[in-house]
């Protein structure tokens, strides 16, 4: 997913689902849940309320795990009356929800192409605002470790097979 949401920065972060539920601080009514990847051209969309749409997407994302929260619009005529005159108002497709991230927040990831330095800054910065979460340096894209000649290993206990011997030395 960095590659698709982070290019070539950003940060990332853990948390679970009941840290995101302890970390809301509103009174607002909030329904939340994990989306369900469908292929949209064979399976059918089991919708039994109008908010059911929003927790499925295409199975093209299903590596991103996501969860969703949303809220019932307000009522109509209040929200009319609050913010026009006329009755052409559309919805506000975003709404503000406040948390308290020390309760959200497991661990900052960082972006795997970033310099040593740029994690240091974050943790700097977070920890003058009292934030005590890990910043951790992504190692999505580190080399892998080889171990060559190990000692007792033998090749029928590894994951390979030989496919042949070589004759005469070698």
């Amino acid at each position: 997913m960095w590659k698709i949401y982070g290019e070539n920065a950003g940060i990332a972060i853990r948390s679970t689902w009941g840290n995101l539920r302890e970390s809301l601080k509103t009174d607002a009514k909030l329904f939340g849940g994990r989306i369900k990847y469908l292929d949209y051209e064979r399976d059918r969309l089991p919708t039994n309320t109008y908010t059911d749409d929003y927790f499925y997407k295409r199975n093209s994302f299903d590596f991103e795990h996501e969860i969703r929260l949303i809220s019932h619009a307000p009522d109509l005529a209040a929200y009319i009356q609050a913010n026009s005159a006329d009755e052409t108002v559309t919805w506000p497709k975003v709404s503000r929800i406040d948390v308290d991230s020390t309760k959200l927040i497991q661990n900052v990831f960082v972006h795997p192409h970033h310099a040593n330095w740029v994690r240091d800054a974050i943790e700097s910065v977070s920890r003058q605002f009292g934030f005590q979460w890990p910043i951790i340096h992504s190692n999505l894209y580190t080399s892998r470790i080889f171990a060559f000649n190990m000692p007792g290993l033998k090749a029928s206990e590894s994951s390979g097979t030989i496919l042949n011997e070589p004759k005469g030395d070698h």
